[in-house]
């Protein structure tokens, strides 16, 4: 099981982790339907289960919804017949909301040389401005701002905010999300199927029961209404946890996608796919954006990279 984020038109490695350059991804879709049977998730994880796979297979995922899945990495999955699932995480579907995530690192590239004070999350008092000190202060806030309450996170970023300035959009969009009407329009090609990823793209194992209720079942319920009807096909049965990694999901996780009637659910912990592994805790070869082909290869192959 293959997870990406975003596919970028860049030629070479983006500024950001999530992004993929297209032709690096058109490479990887390439060889991974040269050696690979690639099947929709729902159908290779119920063959992994059922112990009918009888031949390497991969499936494509996409975590998030961003609009480059539809512009960027659905032509090069169309070209080569590729099927794939994208995740969506369905309030911020057709709107113009951005990540939590997203408007910090957007905060940090775009501030002078400025001191913030970052005590309140560990890090002491950081001063911005250099190029080269924006993603690793951007990557340890995002860090330790994933382990608060929702409420505390947003005073937090409220916080920054006031002493970095707002930010203004990245005028590459790269993070926009796409809308329901081309979910629909990928639906169609027979190639895409979708499946909940939270509503506001909480962690689901550091919630509380409320919230966890809610973001697993209304998202599960958006997809659904979404793509009812004539698009019924292009629904998943299984759930992507938001960031996905050890301590982020839980068994309540699991018993709540369960009366969601969902099936299975994916992490981001990094390795291949094995029936050892509990359906609600399935792991993932997850591609950041400059990983190289040798890598991708070797991940995909199970030669390295197991956690």
């Amino acid at each position: 099981m293959v997870c990406y984020h975003g596919v970028s038109t860049c030629s070479r490695a983006g500024r950001h982790w999530l992004l993929l350059p297209r032709r690096e991804f058109e490479r990887q879709v390439r060889y991974l339907s040269s050696n690979y049977c690639l099947l929709p998730i729902d159908a290779a994880l119920s063959a992994l289960y059922e112990g009918k796979l009888t031949e390497p297979t991969a499936s494509i995922t996409f975590d998030d919804g961003y609009r480059n899945n539809f512009e960027e990495a659905f032509p090069v999955l169309t070209d080569r017949q590729a099927p794939a699932t994208i995740f969506l995480a369905t309030g911020f579907i057709g709107t113009a909301r951005r990540l939590w995530t997203t408007e910090l690192e957007l905060l940090f590239e775009q501030a002078g040389p400025v001191s913030v004070d970052l005590r309140s999350l560990g890090l002491g008092r950081v001063t911005l401005g250099d190029a080269d000190r924006v993603r690793p202060v951007a990557l340890a806030v995002n860090r330790a701002a994933k382990r608060l309450s929702p409420a505390d996170r947003a005073a937090t970023i409220s916080g920054i905010r006031q002493q970095v300035g707002s930010a203004v959009a990245d005028s590459a969009d790269s993070f926009a999300f796409m809308g329901w009407d081309d979910v629909r329009r990928m639906e169609t090609s027979g190639l895409i199927t979708f499946g909940a990823h939270t509503v506001n793209h909480e962690i689901v194992g550091r919630v509380d029961a409320e919230a966890r209720h809610r973001e697993i079942q209304d998202s599960v319920a958006r997809v659904d209404t979404e793509l009812s009807g004539d698009h019924r096909a292009g629904v998943s049965r299984v759930f992507a946890y938001p960031n996905g990694a050890v301590g982020d999901f839980s068994d309540a996780c699991a018993e709540e996608l369960r009366a969601a009637r969902c099936t299975a659910a994916l992490t981001t912990v990094q390795g291949l796919a094995s029936s050892t592994h509990a359906p609600f805790e399935v792991r993932r070869v997850v591609v950041s954006g400059d990983m190289r082909f040798s890598e991708f290869c070797a991940r995909t192959s199970g030669l390295v990279g197991n956690d």
